[in-house]
């Protein structure tokens, strides 16, 4: 009964997550437009471990240009440093940029798990409610 009653809060809390996480990728989508951006510093490859094995990612600073404003960004995680950079960045402020594209169906895929595991663990509830009455 008490795992039942966890499971279900659990499956709550990935709905709300999920949402929050797809609503704010689909916000920035929206708002979002793409400038060709170049490699401002030297990339520095670091190895991230991985669940079987280690795999490089690289740490740089990029430049973009819109309207004749130059724009410098950071990124901590890029797996390839190819050159032109597509960058995303948001519309009305432009120093808000990123270089993976906005994915908010990341974000709604863990909202149907949560709500799968919200059901399996109400129809759980009441199927244990029903035969000890």
């Amino acid at each position: 009964m008490v795992k039942t009653v966890l499971l279900f809060f659990g499956g709550l809390a990935f709905i709300c997550f999920g949402l929050w996480f797809g609503f704010k990728e689909q916000i920035f989508l929206w708002s979002s437009a793409t400038a060709s951006g170049k490699i401002s510093s030297k990339p520095e490859m670091y190895l991230h471990a991985g669940r079987r094995s280690a795999y490089p990612r690289y740490r740089f600073h990029y430049t973009f240009t819109v309207d004749g404003r130059s724009y410098e960004s950071y990124e901590e995680a890029a797996d390839d440093t190819s050159e032109p950079l597509t960058v995303f960045y948001n519309k009305k402020n432009p120093s808000h940029s990123r270089l993976k594209e906005p994915e908010p169906s990341l974000g709604y895929k863990v909202a149907g798990m949560g709500f799968f595991i919200t059901s399996i663990s109400a129809l759980s509830y009441y199927r244990e409610k029903k035969r000890t009455t």
